[in-house]
């Protein structure tokens, strides 16, 4: 009896020893193996950083990226597939049908979304086209406008048929091309991926326009505006206000494109909006780790070879206890024989 405690002692130190080795790997792993948050921006020309006089322009995307590492102390990955002079329309038609940008999707721990001005620019350039009975297309709003403001010089009563045009602006149309662009990003994304929408600032500030064309704009942009707040609770995104954060005021030369100044600005009221996204998960670590950041597939691995230690050391205890009690019998055999 006595050898079957000792073996039964034995086999308990060992697995206890392997289970508190195990578990300490798995700790070490988490703490040596942080992993990257993955970030994905999607939008147009504005954080893709365009710059109207080859200025270099670092975009609000990549300010977020570094501030946000090293608020968080891991690596950030970005991944930015703006694009200049993109729409929600052709968004869809194209980056919502390529695997690659859906995988960005699908990994990414924080998504921005920069989008909208230009289905208003391509709006106004073609009532442009139509109220000057052109027939070739205009390539950029800056020529649209300058082509209308000499019209509106020489035949002032062309403002209102401006007006008339672009106030015919179909928001049912904006509406569903915006929905379906976020049923397709927040359809691919991870339930817990923080999502950062900037809303449209003005983007005919600075092109010289009437003030009445000009008024008919800004109540055009507001309720687009409105549009993109209204369905914020629907797709689990926050907006953030351009126009309030005072980027009108820090644009190129172009009064279109923000300048360095102007992407800073919106890299800091991503990044509170951020702050105040993480508040809200109740304190859920977001470091992007395989323990920190919800990896459940590492996590889940280290949890089972755990399990499978004990599960296996149990068995051992079992193994050891019928090897002894087979031991005892045969010696009480060997015993009875003598």
């Amino acid at each position: 009896m006595l050898q079957i405690k000792a073996a039964f002692t034995k086999v308990t130190a060992s697995v206890m020893i392997a289970v508190s080795l195990a578990a300490c790997c798995v700790v070490q792993l988490c703490a040596k193996q942080p992993g990257e948050i993955r970030y994905l921006a999607v939008g147009d020309s504005i954080p893709n950083g365009y710059s109207c006089d080859d200025t270099e322009i670092s975009p609000y995307p990549e300010v977020v990226r570094a501030q946000y590492a090293r608020d968080k102390g891991v690596p950030v990955e970005l991944v930015n597939i703006a694009q200049n002079g993109i729409s929600t329309v052709r968004f869809n038609a194209s980056k919502l049908g390529e695997e690659e940008v859906l995988e960005h999707i699908r990994k990414a721990d924080v998504i921005t979304v920069t989008i909208g001005a230009n289905d208003l620019i391509d709006a106004f350039k073609m009532a442009c086209q139509d109220v000057l009975g052109r027939e070739e297309r205009f390539w950029n709003i800056s020529d649209a406008m300058e082509m209308l403001n000499a019209e509106m010089k020489a035949h002032p009563t062309t403002v209102l048929k401006a007006i008339g045009a672009i106030a015919g602006w179909d928001y049912d149309a904006f509406e569903e091309s915006y929905c379906t662009m976020m049923d397709g990003i927040t359809g691919e994304a991870e339930e817990s991926a923080l999502i950062v929408v900037t809303d449209i600032y003005n983007p005919t500030t600075g092109l010289g326009m009437p003030g009445t064309l000009g008024m008919v704009v800004d109540s055009i942009i507001d309720k687009m505006n409105s549009i993109i707040a209204a369905h914020a609770d629907e797709y689990g995104y926050h907006t953030v206000d351009l126009d309030e954060a005072g980027i009108s005021s820090h644009v190129q030369k172009d009064g279109l494109h923000p300048t360095q100044e102007g992407q800073q600005i919106i890299a800091d009221v991503v990044l509170q909006e951020l702050a105040v996204m993480e508040q809200e998960e109740e304190g859920t670590p977001r470091s992007g780790s395989a323990c920190e950041s919800g990896d459940q597939s590492g996590r889940m691995w280290n949890y089972m070879a755990v399990a499978g230690i004990g599960v296996t050391g149990t068995i051992l205890i079992i193994l050891g206890v019928w090897k002894g009690k087979k031991r005892e019998k045969e010696d009480e055999d060997t015993t009875g024989c003598n």
